[in-house]
């Protein structure tokens, strides 16, 4: 079975700060795949039980967010547990 995900956003606006999301999660099964796609309007780093997903340094990278978003993709497989944390901290950049 496939899952996908929602787009995660603010239900507020918090200003200048960066914003934090945290989502622990179990896998009962041992997975077969599992990818990260992610994006951010400003940028973001993403850590998975406590270890940097990626070396993009300042992701997803310059550009016009009101024309396009550019994303990455991370393989995140050998990196899952049975018990997990995905921890992504962004902030807009002014």
């Amino acid at each position: 079975m496939i899952k996908t995900a929602d787009w995660i956003t603010l239900s507020f606006d918090i200003g200048n700060g960066a914003a934090e999301f945290i989502k622990k999660f179990t896998t009962e099964k041992k997975a077969v795949s599992a990818m990260l796609t992610i994006t951010a309007i400003g940028v973001y780093d993403a850590y998975l039980n406590g270890k940097r997903i990626g070396d993009f340094i300042l992701a997803p990278g310059c550009m016009a967010y009101n024309k396009r978003l550019q994303y990455q993709t991370y393989n995140i497989l050998d990196m899952l547990g049975k018990y997990n944390e995905i921890v992504i901290t962004a902030e807009e950049l002014a």
